[in-house]
């Protein structure tokens, strides 16, 4: 039986960032660069990110904060496992519920049900063990 997927966070890139900063930042932004926090930061919106063949106006980089003290941009997904996950945010939660519920013995089946491949899919069980 499949998890269930009908929820935000595994279906909207931007629910999932703040369903991590939920998590991560429980009393606002931290600075990776600089470890600030209860400083001030600032919500980037509408960001994208180098011109690509499959984003040729660029990539929309989501949950991106900007700090004021270092004035370096970061996310959520810094000094977490999900930093190295070079896929969306809520395919890799999808990922770890269907690892949660199966374990990361079926890899081929993570990767059909997630909408990955499978060496991406073995990369997030490494991240995730």
């Amino acid at each position: 039986m499949l998890p269930d997927f009908s929820h935000p966070i595994y279906n909207s890139e931007e629910a999932a960032f703040e369903h991590l900063e939920s998590i991560v930042w429980p009393e606002g932004p931290v600075c990776p660069h600089c470890d600030q926090n209860g400083g001030t930061f600032y919500k980037l919106k509408n960001v994208r990110g180098t011109k690509s063949r499959s984003h040729p106006d660029g990539a929309l980089r989501h949950g991106l904060w900007k700090c004021a003290r270092c004035r370096k941009q970061f996310t959520v997904r810094a000094r977490t496992f999900y930093q190295n996950a070079h896929v969306p945010l809520h395919k890799a939660f999808r990922a770890h519920a269907y690892f949660h519920e199966y374990g990361t013995y079926d890899l081929a089946g993570t990767a059909r049900a997630v909408g990955i491949n499978y060496k991406t899919a073995r990369r997030l069980a490494d991240l995730m063990v």
